[in-house]
């Protein structure tokens, strides 16, 4: 209809035209009417993404409060994004889902997880470096609605306008819309950034790097430590009583040991995201290729292995009075040593080469190097003592 009304304009205003006259009177406003009418039967086009993040992710963190702001200040309702925080199992088995249907396997997706027509783009490098052009390219064909798939269909369908704004804030003073097309609205840089945050998002998430460094710089120092005592091999003497209490407080500290590496052999072997608590990025150390010895074995799986042996090596020493009880102290001490080592190396990875830190990990690190200092001195005792049995 507007098409065939335009072509009636036209064959009205064509001798006007053909004799140079200006086109004035009911022609011209039959014009700015047609005009009118057909600019505003033009919606803008809109892009339309989703969004999987977790909280004390700091790559999520980064998107959610440096790169996505500009883009909307840019783009306003013209880019939308559906946000879904991972905190049920629900939530999780979307991901997975989703990413299945997209050629990815569990072991490659990570958070931030954005999807955007057919493109996905993971983590704190892939969604700064891509999506302004991917905006670009789609506002360009007409726009895209969020991805077609039956994993996404309960959270679209449940999405309200409140969704889209962030927490603590009015919706009436961020959901403004404008006729004008994105190109036009660059230079509105004063305004509140319109950016569709879940709640309980923290701009100043810790990344826990200053922690694992500290930690790190004191298992160096507890390992110089014994290592130094350990040469020399000039023990205090200690009675029967303190050796018990160190004892007691070593199994109190394996158990705890033990239950931290069970649950991160548990996130390991059965592919589940973490909870990571306040500070830190679990489920990124998690999907590293750190996270197996030799590509094979989950670290977690090698943690539940040491503490379980050292807990033998605490009942058999706590059972037998022969030279076995000897045995046994000498192997908590070499266990823990050497779990310390390994709990170095394990750190030093997670700021340093990882990027993220895993405060399971790091506290894991805690308990063993613990352990190796309390039995530091009943080791070397011990071994005084098989000295004197052979000498004997």
């Amino acid at each position: 209809m507007p098409i065939l009304a335009l072509i009636l304009v036209i064959f009205s205003m064509a001798p006007h035209v053909l004799a140079g006259e200006s086109v004035t009177g009911p022609a011209q406003i039959s014009y700015q009417i047609l005009l009118t009418e057909t600019d505003a039967t033009q919606e803008p086009p809109v892009v339309k993404a989703v969004m999987f993040w977790m909280e004390g992710c700091p790559a999520c963190h980064q998107v959610l409060d440096k790169v996505l702001p500009p883009l909307q200040r840019k783009y306003r309702h013209q880019f939308q994004i559906l946000f879904i925080e991972l905190v049920s199992s629900q939530d999780v088995d979307a991901l997975y889902s989703l990413a299945a249907e997209l050629g990815f396997s569990q072991d490659q997706v990570g958070v931030p997880f954005l999807v955007i027509g057919e493109h996905v783009l993971i983590g704190g490098n892939d969604i700064p470096a891509e999506l302004p052009g991917l905006i670009e390219q789609f506002l360009t064909a007409g726009g895209v609605d969020y991805p077609a798939s039956p994993a996404l269909a309960p959270f679209v369908q449940e999405q309200t306008p409140e969704d889209l704004c962030p927490p603590r804030t009015p919706c009436g003073e961020i959901t403004q819309t404008s006729s004008e097309p994105a190109s036009s609205q660059t230079q509105q840089s004063t305004e509140t950034p319109v950016v569709s945050l879940p709640s309980g998002v923290s701009p100043t998430q810790p990344s826990g790097y200053t922690l694992a460094i500290i930690v790190l710089a004191g298992m160096l120092a507890a390992v110089m430590y014994s290592a130094i005592v350990f040469i020399r091999q000039n023990p205090p003497k200690t009675s029967n009583e303190f050796t018990s209490r160190l004892d007691w407080a070593t199994i109190v500290l394996v158990l705890v040991g033990l239950a931290v590496a069970g649950y991160l052999a548990y996130v390991e072997t059965q592919s589940v995201m973490a909870i990571c608590g306040p500070v830190g990025d679990c489920n990124t150390v998690q999907r590293s290729p750190y996270a197996r010895l030799f590509g094979v074995l989950p670290v977690g799986v090698l943690g539940v292995i040491g503490y379980l042996a050292i807990l033998a090596a605490w009942i058999i020493k706590r059972a037998r009075q022969d030279q076995w009880r000897n045995l046994a102290a000498i192997a908590i001490f070499g266990m823990s040593f050497a779990g310390t080592l390994f709990s170095i190396y394990l750190t030093y990875l997670e700021p340093f080469v990882i990027k993220a830190v895993c405060m399971w990990c790091v506290s894991s690190a805690v308990l063993m190097a613990t352990i190796m200092l309390l039995n530091l001195y009943p080791s070397m005792q011990a071994m005084n003592n098989l000295e004197v049995a052979t000498e004997t």
